[in-house]
């Protein structure tokens, strides 16, 4: 089967002038680009600025909302931008942390769905009410979900959970956790000779060390595509370490005038029989306002 999947990242959205013109130039560009009739768009998280609800709201009626119109199945991952950090924690972010066993995941024998008990969403509550209007998923916790598009399996992971302000120009880097055990369980429930996706925000590398060799292995040996934002920038490497190969492919970031790197976002066409895959690039020209060929990603604005 033929698919195009549309990877957007990092669109930090924000209810002003220049946000909702850019949206708006995309829906544009989305709506005359030949997608085919099997069409997923993932985001890769900082959907929107801040995590308020308004900006939420705003960017379902200006782009989700139409993009499920025109038959675009939706898949999102949460991003640092997308929570809200007047509810984080930084002591209990630090003690989960140090839990290098995850033993907040288990409850005598049952699997505990959210480290937050008293508040089950945490500081991604306005994120996963959205995340919720895109059922059905095949499972769902707050470390991440399973869904299933057409010949498609999708698992999307929370990489940012443990996001908080720092202090002294600290980042994150290093200081984050994707479940090992929830990825792996997730993994296993996909079909076997499925067309496999795994959808995160941060790259591999910003995830702290005991569980990133873990993470990287089950990446690696079960996925086709590993799809993310974050650093907006814009590469492709491909790893291969079974038979097949895996994809990690970096979006570049939809709205990023604060930092380096074009904006943009990219399509990539795959038989899912074949796994063979293109990758087409598309840029944001600030001098005509529009999306155009992204010949600054790629020659051609094209990679296979």
């Amino acid at each position: 089967m033929e698919i195009s999947i549309v990877h957007l990242s990092d669109l930090h959205f924000k209810n002003d002038v220049e946000n909702r013109f850019r949206i708006e130039r995309l829906r544009d560009d989305l709506s005359e680009l030949p997608l085919g009739s099997n069409v997923i768009t993932a985001f890769t998280g900082d959907l929107v600025q801040s995590g308020e609800q308004e900006q939420y709201d705003v960017l379902f009626d200006l782009l989700l909302g139409p993009l499920i119109e025109s038959d675009h199945n939706i898949a999102i991952v949460p991003g640092n931008h997308d929570i809200q950090r007047a509810l984080t924690d930084q002591v209990a972010a630090a003690t989960l942390l140090s839990d290098h066993a995850s033993s907040y995941l288990f409850s005598g024998n049952s699997f505990v769905a959210t480290p937050f008990p008293n508040n089950p969403d945490g500081p991604l509550v306005n994120y996963r009410a959205l995340e919720s209007l895109f059922e059905p998923y095949t499972e769902r916790s707050f470390y991440g979900y399973v869904k299933q598009i057409s010949d498609v399996s999708i698992v999307g992971m929370n990489s940012t959970w443990l996001s908080h302000d720092r202090q002294n120009g600290e980042t994150d880097r290093g200081k984050l956790r994707i479940e090992p055990h929830v990825l792996e369980r997730y993994a296993k429930s996909l079909p076997l000779n499925g067309f496999k996706v795994l959808l995160l925000h941060h790259p591999l590398d910003w995830l702290e060390e005991v569980t990133r060799d873990a993470v990287t292995s089950l990446a690696t040996q079960n996925f086709d595509l590993v799809l993310f934002g974050h650093v907006h920038t814009a590469d492709l490497t491909t790893l291969v370490r079974n038979e097949n190969g895996a994809s990690f492919i970096q979006s570049p970031p939809l709205r990023a005038d604060w930092s380096k790197g074009t904006n943009g976002y990219s399509i990539i066409r795959c038989n899912t029989e074949s796994r063979a895959s293109e990758l087409t690039y598309r840029s944001y020209s600030k001098s005509r306002r529009v999306f155009v060929l992204g010949e600054d990603f790629g020659s051609g604005g094209i990679s296979y």
